[in-house]
């Protein structure tokens, strides 16, 4: 029989009905080792996707974020309901550049004058 390094066997998440939680074990360990090689999640969110060019800008724009030795792990979606513009997610930073956001402040600003 296999055992892991604990001694345990590798069924005892079975045996602690714990099997619900792998999906959350694996997310974790991921992040874990994507941090340990440096790499630095940034998820932006557009109205479409973005072409050739403008991601090529884009990754240049958000390498300036980054520390000698990291590296950039871009996701990018989309999403029309932002309308235009654009919202970024990098760190712990969240920029939302978006179309629907200058409407609502607008909107705002004009209800409270």
């Amino acid at each position: 029989m296999y055992t892991c390094r604990s001694g345990a066997p590798p069924d005892v998440m079975a045996d602690n009905d714990s099997l619900t939680l792998i999906s959350d074990i694996i997310s974790a360990f991921s992040k874990m080792m994507s941090a340990h090689r440096g790499e630095v999640l940034c998820t932006v969110t557009t109205t479409q996707p973005l072409d050739a060019a403008n991601l090529i800008d884009l990754r240049v724009a958000l390498n300036g974020f980054l520390a000698k030795g990291e590296m950039l792990k871009l996701e990018t979606k989309s999403d029309p309901s932002i309308l235009g513009g654009m919202t970024v997610s990098i760190r712990d930073k969240y920029v939302y550049m978006s179309t629907e956001t200058k409407i609502q402040k607008l909107t705002k600003i004009s209800r409270e004058t």
